[in-house]
């Protein structure tokens, strides 16, 4: 998937709609069990590349959670 396919993803995260949300959450969670490398890095340039403020956010939050030292500080 390409990163504007990842950000869209995000996106669909922080939707109005439960359905395309529980989708989109789905399809997160099954990329970050099985490409959790490739994840980061997405998540990395859309923390810095996106226009949206939202999803730029999220992106920081969700590599602060799959992070090791997040164990530790938890």
């Amino acid at each position: 998937a390409s990163m504007e396919d990842f950000e869209k993803l995000l996106q669909q995260v922080l939707g109005q709609d439960n359905e395309a949300r529980r989708q989109s959450e789905a399809v997160y969670k099954n990329l970050l069990s099985q490409q959790p490398d490739q994840v980061v890095q997405a998540l990395l340039h859309v923390a810095r590349y996106s226009t949206n403020q939202f999803v730029r956010s999220l992106s920081h939050l969700s590599i602060f959670r799959c992070t090791p030292v997040c164990s530790v500080l938890s």
